[in-house]
């Protein structure tokens, strides 16, 4: 996508002045811009993508969630005008490790916006620092951005992958269904890597149009560390797990004598979620981080926990 003009013209002749480059997405890129006296957070994308606004409307309201003031299309793009945020979980975490209070504050913020979600039935499919942003510089109250890959749990074309890989849940690596639990494994991630630092499972940038199995087995090992071994129900359900198990998916241990020099290297440097957390954080990112969804806690279980309490 490009912007050819400072200005760019709403239907309702509103001249939004592109002042400077906030990000650039797969689809899009995201600009700061000025109408009047105003500032607002504008992204730009091709008119084929159009799902996100069904959502953003759908999500009008909630502290928890960026809110949407308008969108338009002029030719085969769609611009969508949000409100002006701070900065990321991302950009903070670049710099240095999180205290306890902002990850329990972010945290709690975070079980709630999926609560709020669920509500309405909807995925969000890419939680991530990156999402993840400061309303301003003063304080630590975030909203959950970027509703481009989100989707309703009743729609039947769900999108193949979610997430970004080191974000993706087991079940969407092993190609079987999915749904609200897939937000609540990757909050559970970015709950590790608010405390840590660097992200907690450091799987590689594989993608599922071209995939690199030792990555991806990689990844199911560092999962398999933490979280312990994979319920066979799971590894019989998959069509992939043949690749990364024993017996063709009969068995669920994983291949991973089959991994690559560089992949053990990575593997044996895997943090175990005790050594990041003390008791009552550890055994709510323990229940976040349950491997089969059918066991994983809810957001609105995981709001009641004792570690809010504490």
């Amino acid at each position: 996508v490009t912007i050819n003009d400072d200005n760019i013209q709403d239907p309702n002749g509103n001249q939004y002045i592109v002042e400077s480059k906030i990000g650039k997405g797969t689809f899009g890129k995201v600009v700061q811009c000025r109408v009047k006296d105003a500032t607002y957070a504008l992204k730009v994308q091709t008119n084929y993508f159009n799902g996100e606004v069904h959502i953003l409307q759908a999500v009008r309201g909630s502290k928890y969630c960026v809110q949407m003031f308008s969108s338009f299309v002029n030719g085969p793009l769609l611009y969508i005008v949000f409100e002006k945020l701070h900065k990321s979980v991302y950009d903070v975490l670049c710099l240095k490790a999180m205290s306890h209070t902002d990850i329990v504050s972010i945290s709690r913020q975070m079980l709630e916006a999926l609560r709020f979600l669920k509500s309405k039935h909807i995925i969000h499919c890419d939680i991530k620092p990156e999402n993840i942003m400061f309303v301003s510089d003063n304080d630590n109250t975030v909203k959950l951005i970027d509703f481009g890959l989100a989707m309703y749990d009743y729609q039947s074309d769900r999108q193949y992958t979610i997430s970004s890989p080191p974000y993706r849940c087991p079940e969407n690596i092993l190609s079987i269904d999915w749904s609200f639990e897939a937000d609540i494994w990757s909050l559970g991630c970015v709950i590790c890597e608010m405390k840590s630092g660097n992200r907690f499972f450091d799987s590689g940038e594989y993608f599922q149009d071209s995939p690199n199995d030792d990555a991806q087995c990689r990844h199911l090992c560092e999962i398999e560390t933490v979280c312990g071994v994979f319920p066979k129900q799971m590894v019989q359900k998959s069509k992939v797990a043949k690749k990364f198990f024993c017996s063709n998916g009969a068995s669920n241990r994983l291949l991973s004598k089959q991994l690559s020099k560089e992949s053990r290297e990575i593997l044996k440097k895997q943090k175990l979620i005790t050594q990041l957390f003390h008791s009552l954080a550890g055994d709510l990112v323990k229940r976040m981080l349950a491997i089969d969804p059918v066991d994983r806690i809810t957001p609105e279980n995981a709001l009641n926990h004792n570690f809010f309490f504490n």
